[in-house]
């Protein structure tokens, strides 16, 4: 057993699915331009050579720490400073696993003031594999289900105009107070592969971008 090779697949390549639980936007700084974001980073993947017979055993699930067994290397690449905490790795018997990743993380982000104070910020961070490939691995957004979809309004919904790909888990996010700069107001999610000058192979990507408007309160005390 390799912990620092993929895991080899029966058919096809291995995929890694991911999620994003965000549990708050921490800051929106238009000066230095940036945006601080706090969340559980999810992922889920199969490795045959830790699968078992659950009835032979009498165990259904392990619990590994963080260097006893492969883990994707992902990481969101227009990072500035990124704060994670040591996880532990669930594996089941039939050789799926689950990690979940406590992450801050400070994004470079563009900010246009043309419209100020009627501005609204669009930030992205991209979320891949730093050394292997698409043919190696696969990273795709892993769908969190209609109960956890906010709309724009940041308002539960269950309804049918759910994105069935929503890589967010919104059902624990704090909206921004009333006092706050800059509100939440959409998420957009694209899978993609992305090629570089280095190398001929596919490297998959996962693009995140936050849009954000400035509070309403923040208008009414600027122009008071």
């Amino acid at each position: 057993y390799s912990r620092s090779q993929p895991p080899e697949m029966d058919s096809g390549h291995l995929r890694v699915g991911v999620q994003f639980a965000l549990l708050n936007i921490l800051d929106v700084s238009t000066a230095k331009e940036y945006i601080e974001v706090h969340g559980w980073w999810r992922m889920y993947w199969n490795d045959p050579a830790l699968a078992w017979d659950e009835k032979e055993w009498g165990v259904h699930k392990l619990t590994f720490s963080g260097n006893e067994i492969w883990k994707p290397d992902l990481m969101v690449f227009e990072q500035i400073i990124e704060v994670d905490t040591p996880s532990l790795i669930s594996v089941y018997s039939s050789g799926a696993v689950f990690m979940s990743v406590p992450r801050t993380t400070k994004v470079g982000c563009t900010m246009n003031l043309t419209n100020y104070p009627f501005d609204s910020q669009y930030c992205s961070m991209t979320i891949g594999s730093w050394a292997n490939n698409g043919e190696e691995l696969d990273v795709v957004p892993r769908p969190t289900g209609k109960d956890f979809y906010l709309d724009l309004n940041l308002q539960s919904s269950t309804t049918a105009n759910a994105p069935q790909h929503s890589v967010f888990d919104l059902a624990l996010f704090r909206a921004q107070p009333n006092s706050a700069e800059f509100e939440l107001r959409a998420l957009r999610v694209v899978s993609k592969n992305r090629f570089y000058n280095c190398c001929p192979e596919p490297y998959p990507v996962i693009e995140i971008e936050f849009e954000l408007q400035r509070g309403t309160l923040t208008i009414l005390v600027g122009m008071i």
